[in-house]
């Protein structure tokens, strides 16, 4: 009563318990705070978390209806969820479910996906028990019972909450565990709950061994989601093996009855006759590409390995003439709609782990503990791109990137920060050392340079495919290409190796490739520019292609998807246009004058707004009846206000709606000739060169231009 009475003069907060601060506050990964310091750190963590886990699911939260715990009423539960922009939310009363119907209500009424569940001890250990399916809530109630009856059993404990705390013993789960997922850092438990239970992460060193419980349990609310999200995230630990034999053994022996055929194709790197096949394996879905006369049993043994996730998740054996890789269905649909062959992902040898030991060995370096970053990573499952340095025997590198694709780290297994090149050229088309060195010294073949390892791949394939003499390498970041001191800029390794000029003074003809809203970004011009003008030094002719403006082409993989693929299959004509339209950069190299702070904001505005208006001159220049399009509105208003010098949108938007259909045709054209927010950007941008105007590959490599001889350089 004096608690009562206290909260009806002061506030319900005037005195609360633990579980009362967990929603509180934005929402953190339990993992970040294994990984806490001190408090500077807990407060950069706190908003990391927030920014890079928007689907966090908090999964252990108790009402009041765990005495001593809380003095949350469910619905106060889901409505702090509701304030922290939660999607769902746990609700893990202690030995009871007695908050069920009021928190299943009031989340169903606030729009948030309610996750019932349980917290029990079993012996000294505890046990966190979450329902599934109709079953699970059956066998959930019916261990309640069980635990009430042991609990009457001991009258002289008078106190609620020991007669919640009271321990199960271990034989009472028994046949009550389907249609329930179970979370406790008492492995033996796992026994009861077959591919349904996960180890709770107490300390570090469980935190390097558990399985990706976190995004499992996120599952259940995806339940109620679109079938997009739910794809996207069983696509995370769907399993695939993607497997090339090469070697023809003159067997005869025909593929099994479920083996799906795909396509059949010349490989253009070994000149074999190959056919692509997708099943069903155990464990997992299989991708062979299966070369005329190879053994379909010598794939089946390569595909079990790989689908083993206790086995190495590479494979590449030069002598049986195999190359594989184990891959998450989402990197692997990610690396397909970037035109890349299975064949090619293979060779690639970039494979997804599933092991959060593996990937934080790799993240956290030479230091001996993981950041709390490393963590956040490390559960979930993680594509590593794999690869050798030339320079160094027996040495290799790593890029991770969660399974989301947006961020990249590399180490080398001593812990060096290091952003190596990778030679796709090199990877895709199996070349060996005489025809690299030949590569080398012979400046018939053109050198491209991209960012990014998936866009390299892509163009290697097309250059081989195509049989276009051009090597590509990728480069991690737009500084990469070269090194040194501002005044003694030189190419890294991996590029110098090249012969930029022959000993007749011909020179190689380089590209750089580098993504379309790049172009307005002055860093990475200037990026660009430096590493051209090192190439020119070197005697090198030096060549920018340019990719359509618009948002939803940035680089050459979102171009090759749009313009390239179709069901008819690949046509790379459209890329290859892009690279021989190319134009030649000025010798010397323009320089980059860097705008300030405020003319930075102005050029991301102008460059936003250009996107947009892009996007929508597009599509309603594709639409049967622009005239009376809803977006045509969208489109006015942000062309109109300078044009028409309108004071606002408001008034803008006035004038629209008082336009008949003529009024909106008339209007139409000269919205969709004119981008006037590109004029703006055009303008902001005035000290950043534009590489736009000039001689073209094509031109140049047409020798429809005269070409300058320079000396040889020796």
């Amino acid at each position: 009563m004096a608690i009562d009475e206290l909260r009806r003069s002061r506030g319900h907060s005037v005195i609360l318990r633990g579980h009362d601060f967990t929603l509180r506050s934005p929402p953190i990964d339990t993992a970040t705070s294994l990984a806490k310091q001190d408090s500077l750190v807990v407060r950069r963590t706190a908003v990391r978390a927030q920014r890079e886990i928007s689907d966090y699911v908090p999964l252990r939260v108790h009402s009041h209806y765990s005495f001593l715990d809380s003095t949350l009423s469910p619905t106060a539960v889901v409505a702090l969820a509701k304030r922290q922009g939660l999607k769902a939310v746990a609700l893990t009363d202690t030995g009871n479910l007695h908050g069920a119907v009021e928190f299943v209500q009031a989340a169903r009424q606030a729009g948030v996906k309610p996750i019932l569940g349980m917290e029990l001890g079993v012996g000294d250990k505890s046990l966190l028990l979450y329902v599934e399916s109709a079953r699970g809530y059956y066998n959930l109630c019916r261990l309640l019972s069980r635990h009430a009856e042991r609990t009457a059993s001991h009258p002289d404990d008078a106190s609620v909450a020991n007669q919640q705390r009271r321990s199960l013993r271990r034989e009472v789960l028994s046949g009550l565990t389907e249609g329930l997922i179970a979370v406790s850092d008492d492995i033996q438990m796992a026994d009861l709950f077959p591919q349904h239970f996960y180890q709770l992460a107490v300390s570090r060193d469980t935190v390097r061994r558990a399985p990706f419980f976190k995004e499992h349990l996120q599952r259940l609310y995806l339940q109620g989601g679109t079938e997009r999200e739910r794809a996207k995230i069983e696509s995370y630990y769907r399993v695939m093996a993607v497997v090339v034999v090469s070697r023809d053994e003159g067997c005869r022996t025909p593929v099994p009855s479920d083996w799906v055929s795909l396509e059949r194709y010349v490989d253009a790197a070994t000149g074999q006759t190959y056919t692509d096949y997708r099943f069903e394996a155990q464990g997992g879905v299989a991708v062979v590409c299966l070369a005329q006369g190879a053994s379909p049993d010598q794939a089946m043994r390569t595909i079990t390995e790989l689908l083993d996730l206790s086995q190495p998740a590479c494979l590449d054996d030069v002598e049986q003439g195999i190359q594989g890789v184990r891959i998450s269905e989402l990197s692997f649909n990610e690396l397909r709609t970037s035109c890349l062959h299975a064949r090619t992902i293979a060779r690639m040898q970039f494979y997804t782990s599933f092991s959060a030991d593996e990937t934080l060995n790799i993240l956290r370096g030479n230091t001996s503990e993981p950041t709390d970053e490393n963590i956040i990573e490390a559960l979930r499952p993680c594509l590593i791109l794999k690869y050798k340095d030339h320079c160094q025997e027996d040495s290799f590198y790593c890029r991770v990137k969660p399974a989301e694709m947006v961020r990249v780290k590399y180490r080398t297994p001593t812990g060096e920060n290091l952003n190596p090149c990778w030679d796709a050229s090199q990877i895709v088309g199996l070349l060996d050392e005489t025809e690299m060195q030949n590569r080398y010294q012979d400046v018939s073949y053109d050198l491209l340079l991209i960012e990014g390892e998936k866009k390299a791949a892509m163009l290697a394939q097309v250059m081989l495919d195509l049989n276009i003499k051009t090597h590509v390498i990728s480069l991690p970041g737009v500084w990469m290409g070269v090194t040194g001191p501002k005044k003694n800029r030189q190419l890294v390794s991996e590029i110098a190796r090249f012969r930029l000029r022959d000993h007749q003074g011909t020179p190689r003809k380089c590209l750089i490739f580098f993504d379309n809203d790049k172009a307005f970004n002055p860093a990475v011009m200037d990026a660009l520019l430096q590493t051209a003008g090192v190439m020119q030094r070197e005697g090198a002719e030096v060549f920018v292609p340019h990719l359509p403006f618009g948002k939803r082409i940035k680089g050459a993989d979102d171009f090759a998807l749009m313009h390239c693929r179709s069901d008819r299959g690949l046509n790379y004509g459209p890329l290859v246009d892009v690279i021989e339209s190319a134009v030649r950069v000025p010798k010397p190299p323009p320089e980059v004058k860097y705008p300030g702070e405020d003319q930075k904001r102005l050029i991301s505005r102008h460059l936003e707004e250009a996107e947009r208006i892009h996007d929508l001159q597009e599509m309603l220049g594709g639409a049967a009846d622009p005239a009376n399009h809803p977006k045509l509105r969208e489109l006015f208003l942000l062309q109109a206000i300078p044009v028409l010098r309108f004071h606002d949108e408001r008034q803008a938007a006035q004038f629209y709606d008082c336009l008949d259909a003529r009024g909106r045709l008339s209007v139409l054209v000269p919205m969709l000739k004119d981008n006037l927010a590109m004029r703006a950007l055009t303008e902001a941008c005035a000290g950043i060169p534009a590489i736009q105007d000039g001689i073209t590959l094509r031109q140049y490599s047409a020798d429809k231009i005269p070409v300058e001889k320079q000396p040889a350089l020796f």
